[in-house]
C-alpha cells in the first residue's frame, strides 16, 4: 500500500484543522485544570462520553466486530469488561479520597499556588528533596499508610518542631534554615512511625473524613465554587488565628484525640 499525494494533502489538512481547531478554542485558557479538566466544569455525562470517545476507533466499529461475529465471540471485548470493572472500583474507593482532596486545593488557592509544595513523607530522607519547601506556606501530600524509613522519620521530627536544618543543593553549597512550610497530609489510613511516642502524634492536628455521600448529592463543582469565596474564606480563617491567639493553643475535639490514641 502506498500513500498518494492526495492521501498526503488529506492527512496534513485534517491535522492542520485539529491543531487549529484546539488552539482557537483554547485560547481562553490559562492553567492546566483549563486545559486538561476543562475548568472542572464538566458534568458527569460528558465526562463518561469523553471516556468512551478517547476508547472508540475503528478498531472497535470494524477490527473487534467482525473477530466477535467469528470464532473469537464476546471474550474479544474483555479488556474492555475490565476497564469498566477498573471505573467501578475507582469511583468506590478512590474517588472519595479524591473529593476529600477539595479541601486541601481550597487551603492551597488561599494561601496561593506558588507557595505550595507537594514532598511526600516518604521523600523527606532524599537528601534534595526537601530544599525546594523553603520560602514556602504549606507542604501538601497524599500518602498511604506505609511506614517511613528511619532517616525520613528523623528529618520529619526535626522538620515540623521547627528546629534549625541543613538543606542541601545540588552542585551548591547547603543552606542552614528553619523550614517554613505546614505540613498537610491527607490519607485513608493513619501514617506508621517507627516511633511509638508521642514524639510525632502530639505535633499533629487530626481531621477525620467520616461522612460519605452518595453519588447523587456529591457536588462535583464545590471546589470551584468555594473559589469564589476565597476572599470570605480567607477573612474567617483570619478570625481562627485570631481566636487561636486568644486561647493560646489549638482546641482539639476528643473524636480527633481518641483517633489518634488507638
Amino acid at each position: 500500500m502506498q500513500l498518494n499525494p492526495f492521501d498526503i494533502s488529506v492527512f496534513v489538512a485534517f491535522f492542520g484543522f485539529v491543531v487549529a481547531f484546539s488552539m482557537f478554542k483554547s485560547r481562553k485558557e490559562r492553567t492546566g485544570e483549563d486545559f486538561f479538566l476543562a475548568g472542572r466544569g464538566l458534568v458527569w455525562p460528558l465526562i463518561g462520553f469523553s471516556l468512551i470517545a478517547a476508547n472508540i476507533s475503528t478498531e472497535q466499529f470494524v477490527g473487534m466486530n467482525g473477530q466477535a461475529a467469528g470464532d473469537v465471540g464476546l471474550a474479544v471485548a474483555s479488556y474492555d469488561w475490565i476497564a469498566a470493572i477498573t471505573l467501578v472500583f475507582v469511583a468506590i474507593f478512590f474517588l472519595p479520597m479524591l473529593l476529600r482532596g477539595g479541601v486541601f486545593t481550597v487551603l492551597e488557592k488561599m494561601v496561593g499556588e506558588d507557595n505550595v509544595t507537594h514532598v511526600p513523607l516518604s521523600q523527606f530522607g532524599n537528601r534534595f528533596a526537601l530544599t525546594g519547601t523553603l520560602g514556602k506556606m504549606l507542604n501538601s501530600t497524599t500518602e498511604s499508610s506505609h511506614g517511613l524509613d528511619e532517616l525520613a522519620e528523623t528529618l520529619l521530627k526535626s522538620y515540623t518542631s521547627g528546629d534549625r536544618m541543613t538543606f542541601e543543593r545540588k552542585y551548591k553549597e547547603p543552606m542552614h534554615a528553619r523550614p517554613t512550610a505546614k505540613v498537610m497530609i491527607s490519607t485513608n489510613q493513619l501514617p506508621q512511625f517507627a516511633d511509638k511516642s508521642l514524639g510525632i502524634w502530639r505535633r499533629m492536628l487530626f481531621v477525620p473524613f467520616d461522612k460519605s455521600y452518595p453519588p447523587e448529592v456529591q457536588n462535583l463543582h464545590l471546589v470551584e465554587q468555594l473559589s469564589y469565596e476565597l476572599p470570605g474564606i480567607f477573612n474567617w480563617a483570619k478570625e481562627g488565628l485570631r481566636s487561636l491567639g486568644k486561647a493560646g493553643r489549638f482546641v482539639v475535639p476528643q473524636e480527633c484525640k481518641a483517633a489518634i490514641e488507638q
